[in-house]
Parts: structure tokens; C-alpha cells; sequence
């Protein structure tokens, strides 16, 4: 990837930061994303569905709640998840539906680019002998997805051609689609959930400059250093540039990181909500407010690498997500709800009494487990603060909890 890289920027000239990370996440041959096991212990990070069943059992609960207050059991519907990692959390909503018996009117949708993801997450939802076992009841304690290596599935157990766009039936009784593209489900009532999905999406970089105000960062070959690629302002204005007139506050920033493909997923799910009503829940790292500094960062083996151009579709790359720019659009659109932080939403949501209760089933071992489970995803020192979650839903709907207790609470009182 390295090498093809450095080939593109001599032949073209420097790319801008978001087709470097375009290339080194979704190549089809070398993308990150695109040839191994990333998620789980054995990969580079741990998503909060890996860490506890408890997390994908609230966020089922609170689905429902929205939708029989708002619709009053409207099918069918359209659950929806965006870049579904292992399936994890898509298996975890289901058995929580499953056990409250209201499973009927309900269609998944996988909205996934990656070949070798979609296979691994057809096996997770569509094989009986997959790791969750119970698959009719929440009341018991399930194998731990996060102890699932690559190994233990091959990527040919379903081809890709037999996968995309075809209809499946999970091993819930559940239908389940595969798409490429969130324009490609069909309309109706829809329930969207966006798990670090959007950390993901390629990224702009602009920094302000002394002599000719903004200017966009590129990235170019290095052949005076150890580095293989390099940072560069361009000298000239760049097609990127006209985004800068669209963005909120920009007269206060110095550095700025814009995600383009955010702002037309953001447009796609208000489109949908408020053409069929329904609701979203993007959870994803980032601030109410926009960093002033650049985030984009490498990660590998659960740990920041402070150099994000050096091993390029080897380690994920990531950048914090502007919440600020998300509300800035929906606003216009639906009612737009948040951020509030993992940890007071799980908490006002009642994960603390669902653990409660699966720990009088677990032997120490499990009990172990589901409490420091519950601590990474809730604590501020972990998930509990940097991680926040956004919710829209049509304008004139009620609010759903825990949201309208946020309206006069300062953030740093909810943690």
C-alpha cells in the first residue's frame, strides 16, 4: 500500500488527507478494512458491543420504547445499522427484540463496503452454530464475541456475490440485506444505529494560514527523512476549500477536519426520517463542540500510533467526530438530540439493573467479566465520557430519554 502510494503522489501529486485515508482503509486489495480481522482483542480495537452484551441489550430496549410510543408497533420496519463491525451489535438488538416477542415486522439492514466483513458478519447472524447460543432469551449470559478470532471463521463461508444485495434470514427468524450504501435501502419507519461508523469516514484538513487565510493540508511524498510521506500545505486553493463558506463558527478556528461523507449520511438519514419517520442513534468519540487541533490518528493493537502516514492500511485510522457540524445540518431537518455521554446515557437507561440481574445467573468468572465490562463502557476514565451519542428523530415526536434530562444540564454534570 506504501508503495502504491508513493507511486500515485509522484505520478498525480499530493492527495488531500481524505483520498489517503480512502485508499488505505477501503482499497479493495489493500484497504484496512478491506483483508483482516480488525475488531476484538486478537485486532486493533474493541467496540462497545465487544465489551458487554449489556450495551446492545439497552440500545434494543430503548429502540422499541421510541418506536411503540411513536408508532404505535408500525411494521414493517427497517432496522438499519451503518458499518456493523462483526455484526455483534445487530445480533445483540435482535435477540433483545426476539425476547420481547416483536420481531415479525422487522427487516435488518447491513450497510457494509468491505467483501470480507460482510462474510464474517453473515456468519455471525445467519449460522446457527454462532457463537450466541441463546437466541429466544435475555435472560442468560452469552459467549463473549470479543473472544472470536480470526481464525475461528473463514471469509468463503458465504461468497460475496451470494451476500450483497440478496435476502437472508437470520438465525433469529429475522430477514437481513446487505448494502453497499445507505441510499440503497429501501424507504420505511426506520430504526439507524451508527456505531464508530463515522470516526471512519475520510476527512478533510484545512489550517489557516498568515499570508492567504485558508489552505488545505496535503499529503505528500518524503524523500528527506525516515518518514515515507510527509504533511504539506498547499500553496494554492484546492476544490476542498469551497466546504469551508458551509461550516458553522469558522471565524473562531485555526485548524479544521471536515468529513464530507458525514455531512451526506447525516442528509440521507433525515431524508428518511422524515419522509417515513423512525429514529437514529450515531454513537461515535468526539466533542459537542468542534477540537481545535487536528485529531487524525493512527491506531494499532489498542494503542494510539502518533504517526497516521507511516504504515498506511496496516492500522485504522480515525479522526473524532464534529458533532456540532451534524446538528448544524439536521437542525434544518428533524429534532436532533445531543451528544450526551455514554455513560450517563447508558446509565439513565438502566444498564446498571440489566447487569444486576444477569449476575445472578454468572458463575464468578462471567460476574468478573460483566462488571469490568460495565465499568469500560460507563466510566469517564474509559468509554463513559469520550464516547457520546446523538439522536434524531421528526420534528412534533416525543423526546426519547434520557435526552429530555440534558435540556438544562451542563455536560460535565452528567457524567
Amino acid at each position: 500500500m506504501l508503495a502504491q502510494l508513493r507511486s500515485r503522489i509522484k505520478a498525480t501529486g499530493p492527495l488531500t488527507v481524505a483520498d489517503y485515508m480512502r485508499e488505505a482503509l477501503t482499497h479493495p486489495q489493500y484497504g484496512y478494512y478491506m483483508k483482516k480481522e480488525v475488531f476484538g482483542r486478537q485486532g486493533d480495537f474493541v467496540t462497545s458491543p465487544e465489551v458487554s452484551q449489556t450495551f446492545g441489550e439497552v440500545l434494543g430496549a430503548w429502540f422499541v420504547h421510541h418506536w411503540f410510543t411513536c408508532s404505535g408497533n408500525k411494521s414493517p420496519v427497517r432496522l438499519i445499522e451503518l458499518g456493523p463491525g462483526r455484526g455483534t451489535l445487530a445480533s445483540d438488538l435482535l435477540r433483545t427484540f426476539n425476547a420481547l416477542d416483536i420481531s415479525s415486522g422487522i427487516h435488518l439492514h447491513m450497510v457494509e463496503i468491505s467483501p470480507h466483513m460482510r462474510s464474517r458478519q453473515w456468519k455471525m447472524l445467519c449460522e446457527k452454530d454462532a457463537a450466541d447460543k441463546n437466541l429466544h432469551g435475555t435472560g442468560d449470559i452469552h459467549v463473549s464475541n470479543a473472544d472470536m478470532t480470526s481464525s475461528s471463521y473463514t471469509a468463503d463461508a458465504a461468497t460475496d456475490d451470494k451476500i450483497l444485495g440478496k435476502e437472508h434470514e437470520t438465525k433469529y427468524g429475522v430477514p437481513v440485506s446487505w448494502h453497499s450504501s445507505l441510499a440503497d435501502v429501501p424507504d420505511g419507519y426506520s430504526l439507524i444505529v451508527g456505531h464508530e461508523f463515522l470516526d471512519a469516514l475520510p476527512i478533510h484538513q484545512f489550517t489557516q494560514t498568515t499570508e492567504h487565510g485558508w489552505r488545505e493540508v496535503l499529503v505528500d511524498v518524503d524523500n528527506s527523512s525516515e518518514r515515507p510521506l510527509r504533511y504539506v500545505v498547499s500553496k494554492q486553493p484546492t476544490p476542498a476549500l469551497s466546504y469551508i463558506s458551509s461550516l458553522p463558527d469558522v471565524s473562531r478556528r485555526k485548524n479544521i477536519e471536515f468529513s464530507p461523507q458525514t455531512g451526506v449520511v447525516t442528509e440521507q438519514i433525515c431524508s428518511r426520517l422524515v419522509k417515513s419517520g423512525g429514529l437514529s442513534l450515531l454513537v461515535d468519540y468526539g466533542e459537542a463542540r468542534p477540537s481545535k487541533d487536528f485529531t487524525f490518528r493512527a491506531f494499532r493493537e489498542h494503542s494510539v500510533e502518533g504517526d497516521a502516514l507511516r504504515d498506511p492500511g496496516n492500522v485504522d485510522l480515525t479522526a473524532d467526530v464534529d458533532f456540532s457540524y451534524i446538528r448544524h445540518l439536521a437542525d434544518k431537518h428533524v429534532q436532533c438530540l445531543g451528544p450526551v455521554p455514554q455513560g450517563f446515557f447508558l446509565h439513565s437507561l438502566g444498564i446498571k439493573q440489566r447487569l444486576n440481574k444477569l449476575l445472578r445467573k454468572a458463575n464468578p468468572t462471567q460476574a468478573e467479566e460483566l462488571i469490568s465490562g460495565l465499568e469500560y463502557l460507563t466510566s469517564p476514565k474509559k468509554m463513559g465520557k469520550r464516547f457520546k451519542m446523538l439522536a434524531m428523530t421528526p420534528r412534533g415526536e416525543p423526546v426519547p430519554p434520557p435526552f429530555v434530562a440534558t435540556s438544562d444540564v451542563k455536560e460535565s454534570s452528567i457524567l
